[in-house]
């Protein structure tokens, strides 16, 4: 049984994008930009990899911060359209075949260590979470460097 659970980004922020079309982070109301997929990766809200020509809205985010300040902020892509968070238990299967690297933190969001999940995406969880410091794991794209989900332990 997975002590894990995978959060895709925030439905409100993804909402916001798509609702009107401007980047949520605070203080920087620019205008999100609107493009056809042309290449691999997946949506950061339902976490399915987009297909050739779906509509995907691009904006700005913070991983660090629910209120979303501009430091440590980057690229992310959504469906333009609504589509289901994910939800589901486990570690998404879209996900399994991309470029991916598990960046760890601590609860003050300082580095610990990496795993690539060459082993399989579990294992590389479990032995990020086996060191005690480590509070949050970043699922990331390790050619492009963008963030993709956030791993958390489950609490007993």
């Amino acid at each position: 049984m997975e002590q894990f659970k995978v959060l895709p980004v925030d439905q409100k922020l993804s909402q916001h994008a798509r609702t009107t079309l401007t980047d949520p982070i605070y203080g920087y109301p620019a205008p999100v930009t609107v493009v056809k997929a042309g290449e691999y990766g997946p949506c950061r809200a339902c976490l399915n990899t987009f297909e050739a020509g779906d509509r995907r809205i691009l904006f700005l985010y913070n991983p660090f911060s629910a209120n979303q300040e501009s430091d440590f902020a980057g690229p992310i892509f959504i469906h333009d359209h609504n589509c289901q968070p994910y939800q589901s238990g486990g570690f998404p299967d879209p996900l399994r075949n991309l470029p991916l690297v598990f960046r760890a933190y601590t609860h003050t969001n300082e580095f610990v260590a990496a795993e690539f999940p060459s082993e399989g995406a579990e294992t590389a969880i479990e032995k990020l979470f086996s060191l005690p410091e480590v509070a949050l794991i970043h699922v990331r794209n390790h050619q492009a460097k963008c963030f993709i989900a956030r791993i958390e332990r489950i609490s007993n």
